[in-house]
């Protein structure tokens, strides 16, 4: 983990983001008119480029792999347990590729053009409050 000094604000504040993920993934709802053809793989591709660029931000990049294995569990976790838990969802192969692609994007963003984003916010922070 890279040395943020509220660090438990934003691991709180990810793993929140995760319990978000899983309860609107698993609830038995119907999908809503989509606004355009796909627009729920933009959707999948746009919340798991979240998830990964908030990681990214707080985890080292040596971790990348895990980062990437653990979050594609969960994604994989989800589509499963969709067909499993609620009468109106199914596992979608799209889903999961957009999932996984906004997984790398948000890697590769996160980690290549701005890797201290948070951190930077974090001592900003730090430099607030102790003044």
């Amino acid at each position: 983990m890279k040395n943020l000094w509220l660090h438990w604000l934003w691991q709180g504040l990810g793993m929140t983001y995760i319990a978000i993920i899983f309860y609107f993934c698993l609830i038995d709802m119907p999908p809503g008119p989509s606004l355009f053809p796909h627009f729920d793989k933009v959707l999948h591709f746009t919340i798991y480029l979240m998830l990964s660029v908030w990681f990214a931000q707080i985890y080292l990049p040596v971790l990348k792999i895990k980062l990437f294995l653990v979050f594609f569990l969960m994604s994989l976790t989800i589509e499963t347990q969709q067909q499993l838990l609620t009468a109106t969802r199914t596992f979608e192969w799209g889903d999961l590729a957009a999932n996984i692609t906004g997984l790398l994007v948000g890697f590769y963003l996160s980690w290549n053009f701005f890797p201290e984003l948070l951190s930077e916010i974090d001592r900003r922070i730090k430099s607030l409050i102790s003044h």
